[in-house]
């Protein structure tokens, strides 16, 4: 399952993908620390849709737990404490262990080089414990539905990261996007799935999947997430467009960069 990213700097928190109800998402909790994790996981089992299949207490635990298990969960919750520099380590890791499982990060207080560290790690998602319970609930759906979750506070610190990497080549990049190619990455960066994005533009998840081959190759980034990090911090501020050969259908517009 790899990543879309939003950002909603008008809400406490950016994520959310639409996510079917008739699915079950199975979550593996690593955390050390016991009456925390008992917490997290009374919070994730009380929701109908969220199922914790496992919990472990450090990384190699969780290796050993997967490894036993018939289907790999969807979403690993990874709560650390500490936060320390051996995080990035533990995120890469993680990620390694299966790839279509999503990784979603909490620590104890938010901080920017956590933030977009973890994201370069391999994480999905990110959020302080601060967080209310119903954020962290929403956040390992939208990491499971194929999104990219980050409090409101990384938004401007990754636009401000990102910002002195683009310059003319990566506008002259975007510019060779056909309209359907930046309908689709509009969506792509305001966090929906394959699926979504397909319904959104009345097209075939199977097409969906071509235009992001053919926009992941114009811009010369290898994933979804590189992509809709591309689109956040470039500078460009992206007029309205009308999806491509549909033009009785509403006009879709990316969302601006805010600073």
């Amino acid at each position: 399952m790899l990543p879309a990213v939003s950002f909603y700097p008008d809400r406490p928190y950016c994520c959310l993908p639409k996510q079917r109800l008739d699915v079950v998402t199975s979550v593996l909790l690593v955390n050390s620390r016991p009456i925390l994790c008992a917490g997290l996981r009374l919070l994730l089992e009380t929701q109908h849709d969220l199922q914790v299949v496992g919990v472990a207490d450090t990384v190699s635990s969780a290796r050993a737990t997967m490894a036993g298990m018939l289907r790999a969960p969807d979403v690993v919750v990874y709560e650390d404490g500490g936060a320390d520099h051996f995080i990035f380590e533990k995120m890469r890791q993680l990620s390694a262990l299966n790839r279509s499982t999503a990784i979603l990060l909490i620590t104890d207080e938010y901080s920017e080089t956590i933030a977009l560290g973890a994201l370069i790690a391999g994480a999905h998602g990110y959020q302080p414990a601060t967080a209310p319970p119903g954020q962290l609930v929403d956040s390992v759906r939208s990491v499971a539905s194929g999104g990219l979750v980050l409090p409101a506070l990384a938004h401007r610190d990754l636009v401000s990261w990102l910002a002195p990497h683009f310059d003319s080549r990566n506008q002259k990049a975007l510019a060779t996007l056909t309209d359907r190619e930046r309908c689709v990455l509009a969506l792509l960066k305001m966090g929906l799935s394959n699926h979504d994005i397909g319904r959104e533009l009345h097209i075939a998840e199977a097409t969906v999947k071509k235009h992001l081959t053919h926009l992941l190759r114009k811009l010369g980034v290898r994933s979804r997430l590189e992509a809709a990090l591309y689109a956040t911090g470039s500078r460009e501020r992206e007029k309205p467009f009308e999806a491509a050969q549909h033009p009785a259908k509403p006009r879709l517009t990316l969302v601006p960069e805010c600073g």
